[in-house]
């Protein structure tokens, strides 16, 4: 797997990002190479997490998604972050829609340096 999806990976799950998986986008018809989804428990949890990588990244203006915090979408270096409350990824089930590009993210992972 891709260094930066490995890194985006470890940062969510030290942010307490729960259901993640990854799709490897590179044969869909949009822009980026992978897609990512992740749950957070609530809109609050999910707008707080937003607001911090936005900081990490240096983005300026709020991602669509952002003012209701129900699904938040990022687009940046290749990759399409979706995070989510748990009602909202159920009810638009983007994982049925990528399911057969999905990762084996239980496969061992890379030594850290």
């Amino acid at each position: 797997m891709e260094e930066s999806i490995e890194i985006l990976l470890d940062y969510l799950e030290s942010n307490k990002a729960k259901d993640l998986a990854v799709f490897d986008a590179r044969q869909q018809k949009i822009d980026e190479d992978f897609v990512v989804l992740a749950n957070f428990p609530n809109c609050i949890e999910n707008k707080l997490f937003a607001e911090n990588f936005m900081k990490k990244l240096g983005i300026e203006e709020f991602p669509e998604g952002y003012n209701k915090g129900e699904w938040i979408i990022f687009s940046f270096n290749g990759i399409l972050l979706h995070t989510f409350i748990p009602v909202k990824r159920e009810k638009y089930n983007l994982d049925k829609l990528y399911q057969s590009q999905k990762i084996d993210l239980k496969g061992p992972k890379k030594s850290k340096k």
